[in-house]
């Protein structure tokens, strides 16, 4: 196992970080066979420190720097081509790892379809400090608690339910590959990112077999500095046109590539929205946001859309027809009411008529034959009420 892993470190102007990070690498209890140091054309004094430290290892050692700024993800290619064994290990120049990193993903390797072993990270500040932890937030996006223990699963798997969301192993440093079956032409692509090209490559990578796995490990045998001038932390307006562009590209690949399942998808589209309050983009960004999705993958959000407004409406289906014999019974219901009324309206209508009719025959016949009656009883209680007073006047 000591002779089968490649180290590559690309640099970029971190000559501060180069005695920790080489230290970490030349110190695992489970030696590295080479390590390939690249320098991409740094203003430091990184070329003359990394030859300090490395000449006065007993590993086998190259310094190679370009004589222009080629970016991260070319430098990585050429890394991976020049790693002579089956499994590389791409160390960023600034982060580090705990001695036994290598000890603890290596095994992995034991199973033949295994493609990428990674540990979780601690994610740090310049000074060392504990910023940010990545598991607790990947089990709370994803509701789940996948993050905390270790797994090996299909590489298919990992992409249509994670990997297609976002890059849930955000730094290379976590990761140990195997090359047996790389095909470098497949990763040119990579080379014409800016900011997160490594998130591309990684599902590239577990998609290039239908065989391969990953192997994820919970602990956290890595330390991932995070700076104030890096990807995440750049201005709003340098970031946005880059990052979201790249973003929607990655998507673009998933959605032609895969078929995504539908929470995947309904994820996808709430972290895009998520971005216009997480970044607190304005009007004008907003639009730029619109244009680029419209542009770079509109057609397959819009396409993916009318696929679930498709699917609701199957799944809906028995509902709306249950609605609709539900409609017919209250319309049954309303006849029946609207009937009703109109009987009763018709009632109304005769009792009406009657009235009028009662009111005629009293004010015509009525009145004329009960004339004689009304005068004699007149007549009575005129006589009876004289009678009346009289004996009161004679008592």
């Amino acid at each position: 196992m000591n002779k089968s892993i490649s180290v590559i470190i690309p640099n970029y102007n971190y000559a501060r970080f180069l005695q920790r990070r080489i230290d970490s690498i030349v110190n695992q209890t489970v030696k590295p066979a080479e390590v390939i140091f690249l320098d991409d054309c740094s203003t430091d004094d990184s070329l003359i420190v990394a030859e300090q430290i490395l000449s006065k290892l007993d590993i086998p050692y190259r310094i190679i720097p370009n004589e222009t700024n080629q970016g991260v993800f070319k430098q990585w290619l050429k890394g991976i081509e020049l790693a002579q064994y089956d499994n590389f290990w791409i160390a960023e120049a600034d982060d580090y790892c705990e001695l036994n990193f290598l000890e603890t993903l290596l095994p992995a390797f034991n199973d033949k379809d295994v493609v990428m072993s990674y540990c979780d990270s601690y994610i740090i500040n310049n000074n060392g400090d504990i910023v940010y932890d990545d598991l607790h937030w990947k089990n709370n996006f994803f509701e789940t608690d996948i993050w905390s223990n270790n797994f090996i699963k299909s590489g298919k798997y990992m992409i249509e339910n994670f990997y297609s969301i976002i890059n849930v192993s955000p730094n290379a440093s976590a990761i140990v590959f195997n090359k047996n079956s790389l095909k470098l032409d497949y990763y040119n692509c990579i080379s014409n990112y800016k900011k997160i090209g490594d998130w591309l490559f990684y599902i590239i990578y577990l998609s290039h077999s239908d065989k391969a796995k990953l192997a994820y490990y919970s602990n956290r045998c890595n330390y991932h500095v995070r700076h104030d001038n890096n990807v995440t932390t750049i201005s709003r307006n340098d970031r946005l046109p880059i990052m979201y562009n790249e973003s929607l590209s990655i998507y673009q690949y998933c959605f032609d590539n895969f078929f995504l399942p539908y929470l995947t998808r309904s994820k996808i589209y709430n972290f895009i929205s998520e971005w216009l309050n997480w970044y607190n983009i304005d009007d004008h960004t907003n639009e730029l946001l619109f244009s680029i999705i419209k542009k770079d993958s509109g057609r397959h959000f819009f396409k993916t859309i009318k696929q679930d407004f498709f699917v609701y409406t199957n799944e809906n289906s028995k509902y709306l027809e249950e609605n609709k014999n539900l409609t017919d019974k209250n319309n049954i219901l309303i006849k029946e009411i609207k009937g009703l009324v109109e009987e009763n309206r018709v009632l109304l209508e005769s009792n009406k008529n009657l009235q009028r009719i009662y009111s005629h025959m009293l004010k015509s016949y009525s009145w004329k034959f009960t004339k004689p009656l009304r005068l004699l009883s007149l007549f009575f209680r005129k006589l009876i009420n004289g009678i009346l007073r009289k004996e009161e006047n004679e008592s």
